[in-house]
């Protein structure tokens, strides 16, 4: 986002009044190449400018991403802990009772239960992985859209020279940049709204997605238990 801020500035400074010209260094007026390579110097330091402020903006999603694998594997762990408690106490509980067809029929279903439970919260795991790879995704989409724009400032002005037809002096090159700069800018309005909009629902709904995101893994274990529980007592009767 501050990248885009960083355009926005740019693009509106250049919107006002040029201001007069430095004064000319001892020796006289300086020369084109010379304006130019000036020129350059300070795109280039503009487009380390935005480059940081890429990376920052990358760092936030990043951070959100973090912050939903990390409690979606706490989730996990803490449900494949209480599914394998179940397991251990139910199975302990089943060898108490004699062999018959009955008991052996409702043990065999149990163990396909727990074979079941294991995929389901595989499963689990593996639609979290969908989502955040789904945000991933628009954060390298993002990204890359963005340093494909800041990646043109540093050689805006020798872009500049080499495609315009006439070029009538330097006083004219300031211009033609601004030009340039302002195309960017605008080009960016999109990618810069579709970005607020992608970082405003992470934030405002974080909790809501989270909830949303680990609800597999709170059923699961208290439906592993009800029917380890109801096997234990079909074996009674």
């Amino acid at each position: 986002m501050k990248a885009f801020v960083f355009i926005c500035l740019v693009a509106l400074a250049c919107a006002q009044p040029p201001p007069p010209p430095p004064p000319p260094p001892p020796g006289g007026r300086p020369s084109v190449t010379e304006d130019l390579i000036r020129a350059q110097q300070e795109l280039t330091i503009s487009h380390g400018w935005s480059e940081i402020f890429l990376v920052d903006n990358r760092q936030i999603l990043s951070d959100y991403i973090a912050r939903i694998e990390t409690v979606a594997l706490d989730e996990f762990m803490g449900a494949y802990a209480a599914i394998k408690n179940t397991g251990i106490d139910t199975r302990a509980a089943m060898e108490e009772f004699e062999t018959s067809f009955c008991a052996d029929r409702v043990r065999e279903r149990w163990e396909l239960q727990v074979t079941r439970y294991g995929q389901r919260l595989s499963q689990c795991l593996g639609s979290t992985y969908g989502y955040l790879l789904d945000f991933t995704n628009i954060l390298n989409r993002l990204h890359d859209e963005s340093r494909e724009y800041t990646n043109q400032i540093p050689n805006t002005s020798t872009n500049i020279l080499s495609t315009i037809d006439i070029f009538t002096g330097r006083d004219n090159l300031r211009f033609y940049i601004n030009d340039a700069l302002r195309d960017l800018y605008f080009r960016a309005l999109n990618l810069h709204a579709e970005f607020e909009e992608f970082v405003n629902g992470i934030s405002i709904d974080l909790d809501l997605l989270l909830e949303e995101y680990t609800e597999c893994y709170r059923t699961l274990p208290a439906a592993f238990e009800t029917e380890s529980a109801n096997d234990l007592e079909a074996m009674r009767l």
